[in-house]
């Protein structure tokens, strides 16, 4: 089964939602947002596919991500959507203070605290492996259920 893929060139990130749930790619963007908004990053493309539904659902990770848009849920660092067939594109406002390190899957499923109430880190979490292009994949998950604070 696929698993999500992100790529960071260091203006956009791309992330790949392919093999995720509708919840769990509502948390990746939420997060994937956020960071790269304070790492300085221009624009976010969010790959959702065409036909992103959860088995027996009607809920499709690109509907979610339309209301969560439509709904302000990322009114504080998106200032501009494109919304196209089987992508999303974000543009994010500029950071006072960009940070040049690449971003990883990793550093969207570390929480550094506990996550806020009703907050959680993604089911289907990887561990920490970087291949070449500078993404992060994995196939496993602590047991507790959440990933390990950095």
């Amino acid at each position: 089964m696929p698993r999500p893929h992100l790529s960071d060139d260091g203006r956009t990130v791309t992330l790949d939602l392919h093999g995720s749930s509708v919840d769990d790619a509502l948390d990746l963007v939420d997060g994937l947002v956020v960071e790269a908004a304070r790492r300085g990053r221009s624009s976010v493309r969010v790959i959702h596919g065409t036909t992103s539904t959860d088995r027996g659902a009607e809920r499709t990770i690109k509907l979610a991500l339309y209301d969560a848009l439509d709904n302000g849920a990322f009114d504080r660092h998106v200032t501009t959507d494109a919304r196209m067939e089987g992508v999303l594109f974000l543009g994010l406002a500029p950071a006072p203070r960009p940070v040049q390190r690449r971003i990883t899957l990793a550093d969207l499923y570390c929480w550094p605290t506990a996550p806020a109430s009703g907050s959680r880190p993604p089911s289907t979490g990887p561990t920490a492996e970087t291949s070449n292009s500078g993404s992060t994949f994995g196939t496993s998950q602590p047991s507790s259920g959440q990933a390990e604070p950095r």
